[in-house]
């Protein structure tokens, strides 16, 4: 038995969450995705998390939506740059564009960990 799905038209949101290691909210070569951020895309709330390139997509069908980066004790946006992206996707624009790529999130470490340190020493004793 074979099922029909019919899904209503929808958009694909995509980007990457990446760790802005010069702070201008563009990532540059050598800047490396951040694996497992969470986003929220509102209204709903529907929720998408990033691959381990830093990478999401989520489809939605028409609306206006406003995708955000959910910050962790790991992880805070850069204060300069978008934390939160609105898409408008009315059937007016759906000839134009079923992409809505690029919304990109700009991220820092909360609290950049110090390298461990251990120093050993020895006695002259025998």
């Amino acid at each position: 038995d074979c099922q029909t799905v019919i899904e209503e038209d929808g958009a694909e949101i995509c980007g990457v969450v990446y760790y802005d290691l010069n702070g201008n909210c563009q990532q540059d070569e050598g800047e490396p995705g951040v694996p497992n951020m969470l986003l929220e895309v509102m209204p709903g709330p529907k929720y998408v998390t990033t691959n381990d390139s830093g990478e999401y997509r989520i489809y939605r069908q028409y609306g206006t939506y406003t995708i955000s980066s959910i910050t962790t004790d790991e992880w805070s946006n850069v204060s300069s740059c978008d934390s939160s992206h609105t898409i408008v996707y009315e059937s007016a624009n759906k000839a134009s564009s079923l992409s809505f790529c690029g919304k990109n999130f700009a991220m820092s470490p909360s609290c950049p960990k110090p390298d461990l340190v251990t120093y050993l020493s020895s006695t002259a004793l025998s």
